[in-house]
């Protein structure tokens, strides 16, 4: 028999059935192939498929969600492959994060959603951090420390960026900030930093609180606006997709669009901006890696998300002697969802799968732009070496001894 759904969530049942398209999936699978939860644990329920399948029968009436059903959702790394891939133009991830909004599915995320929601003195990603158990770096934030906006001599002055580390490289990865400061510095770059922004929002829409979401979007929107000439460089792929994507999320029928919009074509990674501001010639590349193997990947959300794959790759060409190897398809990384996935140590599944293909290709170096990844293997698999791009530009001559 179906059940009628409170009129206080038919908005969002209907932002779901017109944002994530739940009538146009035709449960073709195609999706599957680029899930990492369904490539590490092989179960149609963990494939975008089977979440598709689970989220038209609630919004029919025809199930209520019980454990197998949240245990589904817990496990969606929130990476957006599955969007990008739909042939027919479906969309699991936001039909995830919509549902994760109603009342039946607030047990998923519970214990991170009273952090994330709490006030207090502390800034959003310390709260979440602290519920996660993972210490902020001993050395400080890189905010913290001596950064402040750099100007170069007249006459040899590169592009005016905002630089935005994001929370990870900011609070726990400060080393990792601090040599893409330096990089944006050799480049001439006349780097200003909006440290007003304490977060982009990602954590919250991923354990769907979009309300508190809109309203960090909008201050930040504010704040953004004021460098109208200045490029955003972001060193986190999940929070320059964020920036990116305020317009469509948030802001689609609003006076706040025609801003979020302007902002969106400003936002540029790390490597998009490196790659089209330098060349092999440059100083930036004469640190030596030869007879070093490296291995690279790009994150899921930076692949599917927006298509800027491929920087990354370019850049490591313009080093002389280095020995590359593309981490495989099946192994893109998750990226945040690293961290905040609850589902049964799916998190550990896809670590160690990807560190087997490192030790069976006798890989030296990880380089990822993704954080989240960085931070996990540094947290649990410190034996493994991973840096970001500008780790690899500004740091000297690697030896394997350094490991």
């Amino acid at each position: 028999m179906k059940k009628d759904r409170p009129q206080e969530d038919q908005g969002i049942l209907e932002q779901i059935r017109e944002k994530a398209g739940t009538n146009r999936c035709v449960l073709c699978g195609k999706c599957a192939a680029v899930c990492p939860s369904f490539r590490n644990l092989n179960l149609e329920i963990h494939s975008p498929r089977g979440r598709m399948a689970l989220c038209t029968a609630f919004l029919n009436g025809e199930l209520e969600p019980g454990e197998k059903f949240l245990e589904s959702l817990s496990g969606c790394f929130m990476c957006e492959a599955c969007d990008a891939i739909c042939p027919a133009g479906a969309a699991p991830f936001r039909a995830i994060v919509f549902l994760k909004t109603l009342a039946p599915f607030q047990g998923i995320h519970q214990e991170l959603k009273k952090c994330l929601e709490q006030k207090g003195n502390s800034p959003l990603p310390i709260r979440l951090f602290e519920c996660l158990n993972i210490r902020v770096s001993e050395k400080g934030s890189f905010f913290s420390g001596d950064a402040e906006p750099f100007s170069p001599k007249e006459g040899n002055k590169g592009k005016k960026v905002i630089y935005f580390p994001g929370c990870i490289r900011n609070y726990h990865l400060p080393d990792s900030a601090q040599a893409t400061f330096q990089a944006l510095k050799k480049m001439n770059c006349e780097i200003s930093f909006a440290k007003e922004i304490e977060c982009c929002g990602a954590p919250l829409l991923f354990t769907g609180s979009l309300k508190q979401v809109k309203e960090i979007a909008k201050r930040n929107l504010e704040i953004l606006s004021q460098y109208k000439q200045s490029e955003i460089v972001c060193d986190c792929p999940t929070c320059a997709w964020m920036f990116k994507n305020y317009a469509e999320w948030f802001f689609k029928e609003s006076p706040e669009r025609e801003v979020a919009e302007q902002v969106s074509q400003r936002v540029k990674l790390f490597s998009e901006f490196l790659s089209e501001n330098s060349s092999p010639d440059s100083p930036l590349f004469s640190r030596s890696y030869k007879g070093i193997k490296l291995g690279y990947l790009d994150s899921c959300i930076q692949k599917y998300g927006w298509n800027a794959s491929g920087a990354l790759e370019r850049i490591l060409s313009f080093f002389k002697g280095l020995e590359t190897t593309e981490i495989p398809e099946n192994l893109s990384c998750p990226g945040w969802g690293l961290l905040l996935v609850e589902y049964k140590g799916l998190s550990e599944k896809y670590a160690n799968r990807l560190i087997s293909f490192v030790e069976e290709n006798h890989v030296e170096i990880l380089v990822t732009e993704d954080s989240a990844l960085q931070l996990y293997m540094r947290l649990h698999h410190p034996e493994l070496k991973v840096l970001s791009i500008s780790e690899l530009l500004v740091r000297g001559k690697y030896n394997s001894s350094q490991k």
